[in-house]
Protein backbone atom coordinates (compact mmCIF):
# COMPACT_ATOMS: atom_id res chain seq x y z
CA UNK A 1 0.00 0.00 0.00
CA UNK A 2 0.88 3.58 -0.72
CA UNK A 3 1.90 6.30 1.57
CA UNK A 4 -1.41 8.31 1.49
CA UNK A 5 0.62 11.67 0.00
CA UNK A 6 1.55 9.52 -2.99
CA UNK A 7 -1.94 10.25 -4.40
CA UNK A 8 -3.21 12.61 -1.92
CA UNK A 9 -3.40 16.69 -1.85
CA UNK A 10 -4.28 18.48 0.90
CA UNK A 11 -7.81 20.77 0.55
CA UNK A 12 -8.74 23.17 3.10
CA UNK A 13 -12.66 24.05 4.02
CA UNK A 14 -12.37 27.05 6.48
CA UNK A 15 -9.65 26.33 8.78
CA UNK A 16 -9.54 22.99 8.59
CA UNK A 17 -7.63 20.98 6.07
CA UNK A 18 -8.05 17.78 4.76
CA UNK A 19 -6.33 14.79 2.61
CA UNK A 20 -8.17 13.96 -0.78
CA UNK A 21 -8.02 12.11 -3.80
CA UNK A 22 -5.66 13.71 -6.58
CA UNK A 23 -6.85 12.84 -9.93
CA UNK A 24 -3.77 13.20 -11.67
CA UNK A 25 -1.57 11.37 -8.94
CA UNK A 26 -3.65 8.35 -9.44
CA UNK A 27 -3.41 8.35 -13.11
CA UNK A 28 -0.29 8.73 -13.27
CA UNK A 29 -0.02 5.77 -10.48
CA UNK A 30 -2.68 3.74 -12.67
CA UNK A 31 -0.46 4.41 -15.61
CA UNK A 32 2.93 3.16 -13.97
CA UNK A 33 0.83 -0.48 -13.04
CA UNK A 34 -0.98 0.29 -9.47
CA UNK A 35 -4.09 -1.36 -8.87
CA UNK A 36 -7.03 1.36 -8.28
CA UNK A 37 -9.29 0.07 -5.16
CA UNK A 38 -13.21 1.84 -4.68
CA UNK A 39 -13.76 0.09 -1.36
CA UNK A 40 -17.44 0.75 -0.04
CA UNK A 41 -18.84 1.22 -3.23
CA UNK A 42 -22.30 -0.10 -1.87
CA UNK A 43 -22.36 3.31 -0.17
CA UNK A 44 -21.95 5.68 -3.04
CA UNK A 45 -23.57 4.51 -6.28
CA UNK A 46 -26.99 3.68 -5.60
CA UNK A 47 -27.55 0.82 -8.41
CA UNK A 48 -24.44 -1.20 -6.37
CA UNK A 49 -26.45 -0.53 -3.11
CA UNK A 50 -29.91 -2.07 -4.42
CA UNK A 51 -27.85 -5.11 -5.65
CA UNK A 52 -26.15 -5.58 -2.66
CA UNK A 53 -29.54 -4.61 -0.83
CA UNK A 54 -31.23 -7.64 -2.67
CA UNK A 55 -28.30 -9.92 -2.65
CA UNK A 56 -28.21 -9.69 1.75
CA UNK A 57 -32.24 -10.48 1.20
CA UNK A 58 -31.15 -13.37 -0.79
CA UNK A 59 -28.16 -14.68 1.18
CA UNK A 60 -29.41 -13.39 4.65
CA UNK A 61 -25.91 -11.93 5.13
CA UNK A 62 -24.41 -8.75 4.71
CA UNK A 63 -22.80 -7.99 1.76
CA UNK A 64 -20.32 -5.27 0.73
CA UNK A 65 -19.16 -4.29 -2.83
CA UNK A 66 -15.20 -3.34 -3.49
CA UNK A 67 -13.87 -2.76 -7.30
CA UNK A 68 -10.20 -3.14 -8.27
CA UNK A 69 -9.21 -1.72 -11.23
CA UNK A 70 -5.87 -2.99 -12.65
CA UNK A 71 -4.53 -1.69 -16.08
CA UNK A 72 -3.61 -4.29 -18.59
CA UNK A 73 -0.36 -6.36 -18.09
CA UNK A 74 -0.35 -5.76 -14.53
CA UNK A 75 -0.87 -8.17 -11.69
CA UNK A 76 -3.97 -6.70 -9.44
CA UNK A 77 -4.55 -8.21 -5.91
Amino acid sequence: MLDRSTWTRTARVSRTSYPIADAGKVLDLFASGATVVLQALHRWWPPVARFCRDLETALTHPVQANAYLTPAGATGL
